[in-house]
């Protein structure tokens, strides 16, 4: 060991040759780069199988609120509009805001420690969610629930950056993203069949607290497992970073992405805008299939449920693949050319979805469209960690997170139903506004991603 290497942080620490790497590190591998080596191939897939779980549980929690517009709406006394903004603000602004400093966080201090506050703090405000006793503190409760959720995108960002070198990240990118569609599937087909049980049987009685609405024990149900989490959580280990230089400060952050500006406006925006229509489908299609189509909970649930998990799941496994065969062809730019493909082809799909009087192309349709809006998911982050300085990677993707979060996650979900409540003026015309947002969105993505290629081509091979 080198003179006074004791005194530095494990994680930046060099070895030797022949010396017994931590944590299962490969020594000796030669694609460890400057500072340390790469785990253990298994090891860091198990890692990423952890970040899957969190990932799925975040998302259990999202969907499922879909699922609940039409009871919480009934239960309160609440608008389209009211329901919207429960949707879109908490993670279209405080997951948004609180995603800078988390990414900060990662960038400086134990990611694994980080992970699991963020996954105690959400699990404990989505179990909040069902003891709210009205809509303003069910709005306070979803802020937590975003705050928490806040630290999970750009703290996995880095981390999986240290786990698994450049050529070799989509593919775990890819199944962390699964977790978006495996939440939302589980959530959509469990929580479709509960919440018809339990009205079916006249509701639920607790000892104690006597009658307790449905979508009361459906928020706490899906908080429990998060605590489980947190401690599978302890089994993971803090990798090296593969970049020892100190962290950049914030107003070097703000210049450097400046100076790369018309490479990073292209991917945050081209994914905030196909971020819009996703937000959107999440938060309004179960809706829409119950008042337009007629459905019932459990069938929103098998039919919106099977799309997700099917369709997102095929999508977040595939954009590796796809980006591969790009790539094999000698171009740089293989992930912004399979995010442009998705997004001219979510339209055709989207429309069919929302427009078509045939339940079965309705769900087939939705189920291509996620499969799809999946694969740009997966090559978004990617992207970023491909053309960023490792000791930037947290905060460049809590900006990418926050950019998202604004315009997707607050626009999308926010939009729809103000078409609904003040163009429309007919909650049965839930299917046109969603309609409107993907002519109006996907194109422009694919646009604005387009615009981007050139630049990434010429950066891509700067960063390791």
């Amino acid at each position: 060991m080198q003179q006074g290497s004791a005194t530095r942080p494990l994680a930046l620490q060099q070895h030797e040759p022949g010396e017994t790497a931590p944590l299962g590190i490969v020594a000796g591998d030669p694609g460890a780069g400057e500072v340390g080596q790469w785990p253990r191939p298994a090891y860091a897939w198990y890692v990423v199988a952890i970040l899957l779980l969190a990932m799925t549980l975040a998302f259990v929690d999202r969907y499922v609120l879909s699922l609940l517009v039409e009871p919480i709406k009934a239960d309160l006394g609440v608008s389209d509009t009211q329901i919207g903004l429960l949707q879109g603000v908490p993670f279209g602004i405080f997951y948004a805001i609180f995603g800078v400093p988390l990414g900060r966080l990662a960038d400086q201090r134990n990611r694994r420690n980080l992970l699991a506050g963020c996954v105690l703090l959400w699990s404990l405000f989505t179990a909040a969610c069902g003891m709210a006793k009205g809509y303003a503190l069910l709005f306070v409760a979803r802020i937590g629930v975003a705050i928490g959720e806040a630290g999970l995108p750009p703290t996995t960002m880095s981390l999986i950056s240290d786990y698994f070198p450049k050529d070799k990240r989509t593919k775990p990118f890819g199944l962390f993203m699964c977790g978006v569609h495996i939440g939302g599937g589980l959530a959509l087909l469990v929580g479709g069949v509960v919440l018809q049980w339990i009205q079916s049987s006249g509701g639920l009685v607790l000892p104690l607290l006597g009658s307790v609405a449905a979508w009361r024990v459906a928020f706490v149900l899906v908080g429990l497992p998060g605590l489980l989490l947190v401690l599978l959580f302890l089994t993971v280990r803090e990798p090296l970073r593969h970049d020892s230089a100190p962290p950049f400060r914030i107003a070097e952050v703000g210049g450097y992405l400046r100076s790369h500006g018309r490479l990073y406006a292209a991917i945050f925006c081209g994914m905030a805008t196909i971020g819009m229509v996703g937000t959107a489908i999440i938060a309004w299609v179960p809706a829409m299939l119950m008042r337009v189509r007629g459905l019932d909970h459990q069938q929103v649930g098998y039919g919106f449920g099977m799309a997700v998990l099917v369709g997102g799941v095929s999508g977040a496994l595939l954009a590796g693949w796809w980006e591969d065969w790009f790539a094999q062809r000698g171009h740089k730019d293989a992930k912004l050319r399979v995010a442009i493909a998705c997004a001219l082809g979510m339209i055709p799909f989207g429309l069919v979805g929302c427009l078509s009087s045939n339940s079965v192309l309705v769900m087939a349709s939705i189920g291509v469209l996620m499969m799809l809006y999946a694969m740009p998911l997966v090559l978004g982050p990617a992207a970023i960690m491909c053309i960023t300085p490792g000791r930037l990677r947290g905060q460049v993707g809590a900006v990418y997170v926050m950019t998202i979060g604004l315009v997707g996650g607050l626009l999308g979900p926010t939009l729809v139903p103000v078409l609904t409540d003040y163009v429309f003026r007919n909650e049965a015309a839930l299917n046109y506004s969603l309609a409107c947002l993907i002519i109006a969105c996907c194109p422009l993505a694919a646009l604005v991603f387009t615009l981007g290629r050139a630049a990434y081509r010429a950066r891509v091979d700067q960063v390791d």
